[in-house]
Formats: C-alpha cells, structure tokens, sequence
C-alpha cells in the first residue's frame, strides 16, 4: 500500500530560523486522495521574518502573527498524518513528494527540533522523497522534456497548462498544482507522452 504526502511550506525566511507560517498538503492513499490541509501556524518568538519572504508570500506581519501557536499547529499536523498511518509502526510511514523537497524537509525538521520533539520520522520516510526537481532534470537529460527558463513550478505549470492561479507561494495552491505536474512526469517516465 503506497502512502504519500505531498508536501509545501511557506516560511519567512530562506535561514536556519525561519519559521513556518503555512503547512499544506495532500495525503494519496493508492492513488486515492484521502484528505487535503492547510494550516497556518505564527512564527516562533525570536524568528528571522524577511520583507522579501512577505513580498513574495503576500502576507503581513500582523497577519502570521493572528495565526495559531506552531505548537498547536504541529498537533493538528500529526492528528491529520495519524489518520491514515500507524505512528508507531516503522514500516508504515508517508512517502514525501514535492517541488524542490529538500528545502521544506530541512524546515519541517528544524521546526520539529525547535519544539524539541524527536518523531517527526514517526510519520514521514527519512530514507527516501521524491522532488519534481530531479525527476524534471532526468527527464531533461534523457531528452523527454526541453531545457525551459528556469525550473521553477509557475514555469513547468505553464508549460503543462496546470492551473495556478493567482496563488503561487500559497502552499495549498502550490501542492495542488505540484501534484497534478508530479503525475504528468510520472506518466513521462512511464513512456507515456500525451502531455507532450
């Protein structure tokens, strides 16, 4: 039984103390989506929050400050994962999947040492994520997809005609559609070319 979660934040900074602001994602059980959430949680206290991070989220400070306490928003995160897992078996555990992953593992794993809680591997797979990322640059080198601009999401999702909307760097929005652009590339490395 394959188990993902497709997985984006947004945060206030590129740094070690950022802070997530929004987790969002979508839970595939066999190919089934099972559950879709979005929660925004408020910055640690001490968080570096860059003017850049805003622009390019839209938000304000006094907006991720009216958020829910990130503690409270890591409890609602687990009680959701917990729906479709056994947390305590180590076989049963979420593959990861997103649009450049490692960033957001990296934040997901700094934002559970912050809450010095130790079993954020009680739910996602350490060993393995996919990333759009290198399933684009591989299917670049073997000639399947053209060298576009950049690699950027809004890039591959005009390309493929996936709906974005006016909400890049909205993580819900940007989940939705990196999940739709996940299963073209999948198709791609199938041999499948319709999108082409």
């Amino acid at each position: 039984m394959s188990k993902d979660l497709f997985l984006d934040t947004e945060t206030t900074d590129l740094g070690p103390n950022a802070a997530i602001v929004q987790i969002a994602g979508i839970i595939v059980v066999d190919n089934e989506v099972k559950e879709e959430f979005n929660i925004k949680l408020r910055p640690h206290p001490g968080a570096t929050i860059s003017e850049e991070a805003l622009k390019v989220t839209g938000l304000t400070i006094e907006e991720i400050n009216s958020y829910e306490s990130s503690y409270m928003g890591m409890l609602k995160f687990e009680s959701i994962l917990c729906k479709y897992i056994d947390k305590y078996d180590k076989n049963d555990k979420y593959n990861l999947i997103g649009q450049n992953t490692k960033f957001d593992f990296e934040k997901l794993i700094q934002f559970y040492k912050r809450k010095q809680n130790p079993y954020l591997g009680s739910f996602i797979n350490f060993k393995t994520y996919l990333d759009t990322l290198h399933i684009v640059k591989t299917l670049q080198y073997i000639g399947k997809l053209p060298q576009l601009e950049n690699n950027k999401l809004s890039t591959w999702c005009e390309y493929f005609n996936i709906e974005l909307g006016d909400n890049a760097h909205d993580a819900l929005a940007d989940i939705r559609a990196t999940r739709e652009f996940f299963i073209k590339l999948i198709d791609l490395l199938k041999g499948d070319n319709k999108w082409l």
